[in-house]
């Protein structure tokens, strides 16, 4: 049986893009993480301890969007590095999305995804 834990929708305001507004202005950029877990143990015992804290995975997200890059894939690909070294982490899915890109036209979000 494969159990998950899932933490969407961490918003966080970064600086990341190759055009010299970005870096000056920023944008919102959000974060759903899919966390392949085995969370069994945790829902018998009731104990925060037996399982994933996804406060953690929030607090990493948080951390790696206040790094300044220029593409959002090397965010991208941090924070899923960081997340994958958890104890216990058996699978991970993530997709970071960039909200209202500086691009013609209006554009709500790009995402990039890494999954494992």
């Amino acid at each position: 049986m494969k159990t998950k834990i899932n933490v969407h929708g961490v918003r966080c305001y970064g600086y990341h893009g190759c055009m010299r507004q970005e870096e000056i202005i920023g944008t919102w950029f959000t974060a759903n993480v899919e966390v392949t877990y085995n969370f069994l143990k945790s829902a018998e015992t009731d104990d925060l301890s037996d399982t994933l804290d996804y406060s953690l995975v929030a607090q990493i997200v948080q951390e790696e969007v206040a790094k300044r890059s220029k593409l959002i894939e090397q965010v991208a690909l941090r924070i899923f590095k960081r997340i994958e070294e958890i104890e216990g982490v058996e699978g991970l899915k993530l997709e970071l999305f960039k909200e209202q890109p500086p691009i013609d036209g209006r554009v709500e979000s790009v995402s990039v995804s890494i999954e494992s």
